[in-house]
């Protein structure tokens, strides 16, 4: 969506994030995150990964079980309820249903108004001009009066794009927003999502599509079994480029995608506490080691840190970045 320079401000910086669910599974597991001010950061993985999971913890939607979230350089923790309410209103979140994120009692107009009078107080006496404005914008004109029910999908999902972006959020979670569109109103969807946001705030674009992860981001991050596995250029996310090294599960992600323009589910075994105790969790998945192999002791035994591959590209894998002192 847009050029970044290393030089904007940081809006949100996550160190040590993780959550687990009950019965001891980590939906999140140590997850380090910047995203700068204007800042389009894709998140890909397959369903379960943890990637909605990783973004209400950023928006402390739910809390970490450890770690800590930064948001303009307010330790979320520490606010008060009060500080955290006037808080959320410069952070947004794009859920993944839209029908199910708006009320079914309310029309269009109603929805759009609330969110003037709740997140823009000073701009109250002008609520009823600011939603005309909006419903032009989104190309919901003649929808004011129209329940949820009343409306197709893709103006459902243009409605609830509208609704998060009517704050001027510096930070928007967009967890799956083109999910379940036909071809034609997901590029609507991701026209409105460009044009509409402004070139201050930053994005969190949640997907499992590729394709549409490649064209509206700055940078992917890749994220298995609650950990990001690799952080690469969006340029480097193409099935089509094989001289680009990418993590073993990156390269299942890219493989698939390229065969099928269809959810990617790979073959996966089920997760369990000795995967996250030690060693890399893709292991007994992975198409570049065995237990034959040299590099299985490292895997087995040692969690990968992210190691860089060349300018802006990260990878969390012994075999495709072994650590400086594994490669001496």
């Amino acid at each position: 969506m847009s050029a970044q320079n290393a030089s904007s401000s940081l809006v949100l910086q996550a160190k040590g994030l993780s959550h687990r669910f009950p019965g001891g599974v980590a939906a999140v597991n140590g997850v380090d995150l910047e995203i700068r001010e204007g800042e389009v950061v894709g998140l890909v993985g397959e369903s379960g990964s943890g990637k909605t999971t990783l973004g209400k913890l950023l928006l402390h939607i739910i809390p970490p079980d450890t770690g800590r979230v930064a948001f303009e350089g307010q330790d979320l923790a520490e606010l008060s309820p009060r500080e955290r309410r006037r808080t959320r209103s410069r952070m947004q979140m794009i859920y993944q249903t839209a029908a199910a994120s708006l009320n079914p009692g309310l029309t269009v107009g109603q929805h759009l108004e609330e969110t003037v009078r709740l997140h823009r107080p000073e701009d109250a006496h002008r609520a009823d001009a600011l939603v005309d404005e909006t419903l032009t914008a989104f190309r919901l004109n003649g929808k004011r009066a129209l329940h949820p029910s009343q409306l197709s999908g893709g103006e459902q999902r243009r409605v609830v794009v509208a609704r998060s972006l009517l704050p001027r959020p510096s930070l928007l979670v967009a967890d799956e927003p083109t999910a379940g569109l036909d071809a034609s109103v997901k590029a609507d969807v991701i026209d409105l999502l460009r044009n509409a946001r402004g070139g201050r705030t930053a994005f969190l674009f949640i997907s499992h599509e590729l394709d549409v992860v490649r064209y509206v981001a700055d940078r992917v991050l890749v994220m298995y079994r609650g950990r990001i596995v690799e952080c690469m250029p969006a340029a480097a996310l193409d099935p089509r480029d094989t001289e680009v090294d990418h993590h073993p599960y990156t390269e299942r992600l890219l493989s698939a995608a390229f065969k099928a323009t269809r959810r990617v589910e790979s073959p996966m075994i089920r997760p369990t506490e000795d995967l996250f105790k030690a060693g890399c969790s893709y292991r007994a998945a992975c198409h570049r080691t065995e237990p034959d192999d040299p590099s299985w002791s490292r895997c087995s035994q040692h969690t990968p840190d992210l190691i860089p591959l060349r300018a802006g590209h990260r990878v969390s894998c012994h075999v495709v970045a072994p650590s400086p002192t594994e490669a001496s």
